[in-house]
């Protein structure tokens, strides 16, 4: 899947590509909104980011993409809530990891 096959929220994933095709993205991105979509919505922007061969979204065929997809990319982290908020050892896991 792609930012573009994302049927929801189509101002914020036209912004998204704006944002990539222009080469401007920010430091931290919050996305608000249903687990579901966030996820969703988060997983592929940083997909696009990473991925080298499209300018605005990702290609979904190169190693980058593949690899994000099936959840072992060096570069992605997912870090999701347990309960109501993240807990420190989640937080710990990505510093710990980062050191090496």
């Amino acid at each position: 899947m792609s930012l573009a096959a994302i049927n929801i929220n189509k101002g914020v994933v036209s912004q998204l590509r704006n944002t990539l095709q222009h080469q401007c993205l920010s430091h931290a991105y919050l996305f608000i909104g249903e687990a579901g979509s966030r996820l969703r919505l988060g997983t592929e922007f940083a997909k696009a980011i990473l991925c080298s061969q499209s300018p605005d979204d990702a290609c979904d065929n190169c190693v980058v993409c593949r690899k994000i997809d099936h959840g072992n990319h060096e570069d992605f982290y997912l870090v999701q809530k347990d309960e109501n908020s993240v807990k420190a050892g989640a937080v710990e896991g990505i510093i710990s990891s980062l050191f090496y």
